[in-house]
């Protein structure tokens, strides 16, 4: 089953970064909901996927220095309009820590965290294809960037030491539709 994302797929409005192989991509858009009380926000969705031999940034197992990793941590950099920044550096995305194969994935569940809209959220298995999740963002944020930590193997039994793959630096732009 592949699930088509329905955010936009070309830049300003997604970025993509390439680190050893993991190819990380973050979309967004700007949603407005009168029956909130910070009535426009934005929605994100990040894509994380290990590239397969003949895609562009494909790095050999030999080369990345393994076959599987799993991701540990994220580290978001978020720039304020106003000028401040803010810092999230948790454990995990959205309670999971997915490990990556080549053009697969298993999510891995800790604790009673919940998966937002569109993912899948019963019990571990593999599936094919790309790590997909999205969130929301209710704060006036003009960049939005960082960095996933992961750990080549599993978390159980790393094969190497942690490295950060990069989420590329956002600007958090939307095109004003009201003529």
């Amino acid at each position: 089953l592949r699930v088509r994302s329905k955010f936009p797929q070309c830049p300003p409005f997604m970025s993509t970064a390439i680190t050893r192989g993991i190819k990380i991509t973050m979309s967004k858009t700007r949603r407005y909901d009168c029956h909130l009380p910070t009535p426009a926000f934005w929605q994100y969705e990040i894509a994380i996927r290990l590239l397969s031999a003949g895609e562009p940034g494909y790095v050999s197992p030999e080369e990345r220095g393994f076959d599987t990793a799993q991701l540990l941590s994220r580290y978001w950099v978020l720039e304020m309009v106003n000028g401040t920044t803010q810092v999230v550096d948790d454990f995990g995305v959205v309670g999971l820590y997915p490990l990556l194969r080549d053009r697969s994935f298993t999510s891995k569940k800790t604790g009673s965290h919940y998966i937002s809209y569109g993912l899948y959220s019963g019990p571990e298995r593999e599936e094919e294809g790309e790590f997909r999740y999205c969130s929301q963002l209710y704060a006036d944020v003009k960049y939005f960037g960082g960095h996933l930590c992961f750990v080549p193997g599993c978390l159980d039994k790393p094969t190497g030491e942690r490295f950060q793959a990069t989420v590329a630096r956002n600007e958090m732009i939307s095109l004003d539709m009201s003529w």
